[in-house]
Parts: C-alpha cells; structure tokens; sequence
C-alpha cells in the first residue's frame, strides 16, 4: 500500500512547489511506496509538464507521481492569503480522496530534508491531525480569534504547512463540515486563513509531532541550517526566497536555490513566475525586514 501525499500548487509559488518536490523525493529513501499527487490551480500545460520533468529528474522506484486539477476552493466568510484561496483545498482532501485512510498534505514553500514516512509512521486512529504542534496560542496571529472561540490562550496551537491527516476519522467526524460551520461563524477573522480554521476547529484533536517536522523560517531567521540537517524546514511569511529580491532579503535564500537549481525549471530565474500583484502585496513584509 502507497503513503499518499499532497500538494497545492498555483503559478506564483512554482519556484517554491519544485524546491519542495526536489527535497521530498531525495529525502524519501524509506523504500515504503509513496504516490505524491500535486492538486494544480490553473497551471498550464507548460508547467505541468515540468513538474513531471522535475519528477522524473529524481524518480526512485518506489516513487510515483500525478497531478490533478484543483478544485474550486473559493468559502465565503473565509480569509485569502494575499488575494488566493489554494490553500483551502486541504480542508476537501476527504473527498478528493474517497478511497484513502490517511494523507500527508504539504506546503509548496518547504525544503525537506527528512523521510515523509516518518509522519506516516506515528499517524493511528487516535488523533485527527498529525502536525508539529509547537505554538502558543497566546503568541498566534490568530489570538484574538482563539479568544473568540473561548479556547485557552496558553493552549498548543500549529503551523498547518505539515500536515498529517486521518481521513477515516475526519469522515466519521464530519470534518469538512465543522469547518465551514467555523468559517460561518466566525467570518473574516481567519489571519491565517485555513490555519485558523483547523486550529479553532480541532484545538484538541492533533498529535504534536514536534519541531523537526516543520522548522518554520522567517526571512530574517537567524536559525543556523545546513543540508545535512534532518528536518522539514518552512519558509513562512513573506518575502519568499524566489519572490522579488529574494535573495537580498531572506537569510535562507541559499537553501532553496540549491533544490531549485536541481529542478527541470532550474536554469531560469524564480522572476518569470513572480507576478506584480503579489510583489505589490507583500511590500509591507519588505519594509519590515529593513526595520529588523
């Protein structure tokens, strides 16, 4: 039997979605069969034929790999992340996925430098959510949210860039709908949009897996990491290391250049996927580096 795993990609987070691709499969040297399926947000012909080449580029035998379009993952009430709602998606993986018991859902910003089975390995029909679980709700974006939702600010909350799900008991649970119900009743209020809605959701229904599952970077991370560090490290917040001036303002720049320079999209610059609307958008987060 497969371990199966996700990712939402759309145009702008490409350079991000390639870097990952490349690191999970290096990394994945469990001889466990894995079936990574990549949900596409209008993607082209073009770049879905070159998510495949990057794929083959560092096939093992006991990869596969397919790519699927995304589905509508628009939710009224429901906060974007900068104007886009991919990210959504992972809250209709259930049914996108009808015939499977458990999933491990990835971030496109991640460099994985540990073997995805080992979530696979800790996941039982026990918890819910298998996540790193290494947040403080007093200290989340999403505080006055959590407040809202009479939890206990001192309570763990998670980073959902890693995220290990039992499908079988979110069916059995009604998982999709107790998040729309979450959505319904508190809209507007999710700062990190479907991360907020699956921490008010399920605030006691997770595994922590523990830090080195998701090792979150800020741009201006100080954090020391190396290639040869077993860890699933996230790039959050903005700017990415392939947005605009990536490589002046995000301190693990290097990291990811050195996955994506492995990727079949490797030879052109991160630019070309980078759209003026995004740049525009996170141009605050710029202004906040060069006050740190």
């Amino acid at each position: 039997m497969k371990n199966i795993i996700t990712l939402f990609s759309d145009h702008t987070i490409l350079p991000g979605t390639h870097a990952t691709l490349v690191s999970l499969m290096q990394h994945n040297i469990n001889s466990t069969p894995i079936h990574i399926i990549l949900f596409a947000d209008k993607l082209s012909s073009e770049h879905k034929g070159n998510l495949y080449k990057t794929f083959k580029l560092h096939k093992r035998p006991h990869q596969s790999f397919e790519i699927k379009d995304a589905p509508t993952t628009y939710i009224e009430g429901a906060n974007t992340l900068h104007g886009n709602t991919t990210t959504y998606g992972r809250l209709f993986l259930a049914d996108l996925l009808p015939d499977k018991n458990t999933v491990l859902y990835l971030d496109t910003d991640l460099i994985i430098q540990k073997d995805v089975n080992d979530v696979f390995n800790k996941m039982n029909n026990e918890f819910l959510l298998y996540v790193d679980g290494t947040g403080i709700r007093s200290y989340s974006l999403d505080k006055n949210l959590f407040t809202k939702a009479n939890l206990n600010l001192n309570g763990a909350c998670f980073n959902a860039g890693v995220l290990g799900i039992n499908l079988k008991l979110w069916r059995k649970t009604d998982g999709l709908n107790r998040c729309l119900e979450t959505i319904k009743k508190y809209p507007g209020h999710f700062l990190s949009a479907d991360q907020a809605v699956l921490n008010t959701t399920f605030s006691d229904e997770f595994f922590a897996l523990g830090k080195s599952f998701n090792h979150q970077l800020h741009a201006n991370s100080k954090d020391k990491v190396y290639k040869d560090d077993e860890a699933i490290f996230h790039f959050i917040g903005s700017p990415k290391p392939w947005d605009f001036l990536g490589k002046y303002f995000h301190n693990h720049y290097k990291l990811w250049k050195s996955y994506y320079e492995q990727s079949a999209i490797g030879q052109h610059s991160a630019l070309r996927y980078t759209s003026l609307k995004r740049t525009i958008l996170i141009s605050r987060s710029y202004l906040k580096n060069l006050k740190k």
